[in-house]
């Protein structure tokens, strides 16, 4: 994740995103893990967040419910599914601030 600059990644199973992974919820996971276990022996099943936020591809206002979202749940991107619950892809705080024009 550092080395290629990636903040967030999305756990999917057969398609369906399960759960995301973020620099914070790694660090806070290794902060209170307790045993002396190496990276690998540790399961993305106990780092990752499983309530994810989503909203449905083609909204028409997607990234305003995105930004409105972020800002109510205090998160850094929503994921974004299509009508079968697929993964169709991921929007964040960088994304939005892209389209506004204030980056």
């Amino acid at each position: 994740m550092q080395i290629n600059f990636i903040k967030h990644i999305v756990v999917e199973v057969k398609n369906k995103p399960v759960g995301i992974v973020t620099e914070r919820d790694i660090d806070k996971f290794l902060e209170n893990d307790k045993t002396a276990r190496v990276l690998e022996e540790i399961s993305i099943n106990q780092v990752m967040e499983k309530n994810l936020v989503t909203i449905a591809d083609g909204t028409s206002d997607c990234i305003s419910q995105a930004a409105e979202r972020m800002r109510t749940f205090k998160i850094g991107s929503v994921i974004i599914v299509d009508s079968n619950g697929n993964l169709a892809g991921m929007i964040t705080k960088t994304d939005i601030t892209r389209v506004y024009g204030i980056v």
